[in-house]
């Protein structure tokens, strides 16, 4: 993920939220609105900070890969 789609993710966020507020959503309705999308945006935030590496897969062995036959 890189840096330059962060500020329009962060723009586009910040259009939904005043959309709604001034289409008359209420601020129950504004706060339901950011705890739903409060998850994907903290995944977005964590791949940025771990700079979009890929962590899964196999675990790694600190005290030697071996195999055994």
């Amino acid at each position: 993920m890189s840096k330059r789609y962060l500020w329009w993710y962060t723009l586009v966020l910040a259009m939904v939220v005043v959309g709604l507020a001034l289409g008359g959503a209420s601020m129950s309705t504004l706060l339901i609105a950011l705890v739903v999308l409060a998850c994907p945006l903290m995944m977005m935030s964590m791949m940025f900070m771990m700079g979009g590496q890929a962590h899964g897969g196999r675990a790694h062995h600190p005290s030697g890969d071996k195999s055994k036959s």
